[in-house]
């Protein structure tokens, strides 16, 4: 054992005995992080965890520090004594575990409803956001990203109807097994739901016809009675007849026509139409010959 050579020999074992069981001790804590239902939710929990996997809880220390973080491949949830250096983040992102590279990184959580980190922050803090904990393992999302909602959302609603299908199948065969029990059919739902549409516009449109029929009737009887007005003695006063002019719909000048030409106008109006021939003479004759006299009685008859 005195010999110097021995000693070397000796030395050089144990300096490479420490070397692998350094690097061994090193595996040994990259494969520790082990999977959980949940990760703390607050400081006190966390620190709990920390001295649970003897984690450092040395402040002026940012190594082996203890993390709960979801996987990258958001399928579960990994507790570990991270033996890099934890990171600083920044806002907008979640951090994730890359178990292949046993390396923690970053997620963007811009989609996130809410719960997104606003504020910087360090990686072993991450109790401080709960929303980069919410993750659907079967979906490989996070729960607050609105397409992983409306995913959920769907699942959620098809997974009722079938059951109500089912129960409503069972109850009312129970003898029977039907394979096709959960199926959707849409047209089950669309053809009452056209049908119940049809029925409101056909209502809707038979309202309308009744109303237009209405008001034109309306308005008749109300011609009726302002042509019946005419066949009436007039006041002679101008105010009055004013008055009776602007309540009426019957042209002004008619209202100062004589009683004979007045009932002319009221029983053309109730004709509904007149034939009207045109047509173009030319009297010719001496000086006082009688020519406006002749053009007066053929225009009176």
């Amino acid at each position: 054992m005195s010999n110097p050579k021995v000693r070397v020999v000796l030395i050089l074992v144990g300096f490479v005995f420490l070397k692998s069981n350094e690097k061994h001790q090193e595996a040994l804590a990259t494969r520790a992080a082990s999977r959980v239902s949940d990760c703390p939710r607050n400081e006190i929990e966390w620190w709990k965890a920390s001295k649970r996997l003897n984690c450092s809880d040395d402040a002026f220390s940012s190594v082996n520090r203890y993390h709960c973080l979801p996987a990258d491949s958001l399928t579960t949830l990994l507790e570990f004594c991270y033996k890099r250096t934890r990171a600083q983040v920044v806002t907008g992102l979640c951090m994730v575990f890359i178990e292949k590279k046993n390396i923690v990184n970053h997620y963007n959580c811009v989609m996130f409803n809410e719960g997104c980190p606003n504020t910087r922050y360090y990686s072993n803090e991450m109790y401080k956001f709960p929303a980069c904990f919410e993750i659907d393992p079967i979906q490989h999302c996070y729960k607050a990203e609105v397409s992983c909602q409306q995913f959920t959302r769907f699942q959620t609603d098809h997974g009722v109807l079938n059951t109500t299908l089912s129960l409503f199948n069972d109850t009312s065969n129970p003898s029977t097994t039907n394979t096709n029990v959960g199926t959707f059919y849409p047209l089950v739902i669309i053809l009452p739901v056209l049908f119940l549409l049809g029925l409101i516009i056909a209502f809707v449109a038979w309202r309308m016809r009744r109303r237009m029929k209405m008001m034109k009737k309306h308005e008749n009887v109300n011609w009726e009675f302002e042509l019946g007005c005419l066949l009436q003695p007039l006041p002679s006063e101008q105010e009055n007849l004013s008055i009776i002019d602007k309540e009426n719909k019957i042209p002004q000048e008619i209202f100062y026509w004589k009683l004979k030409d007045r009932k002319t106008y009221v029983k053309s109006m109730k004709k509904g139409k007149i034939s009207v021939y045109n047509g173009r003479g030319m009297v010719i004759g001496c000086a006082r010959a009688g020519k406006s006299t002749l053009v007066k009685v053929i225009v009176i008859a």
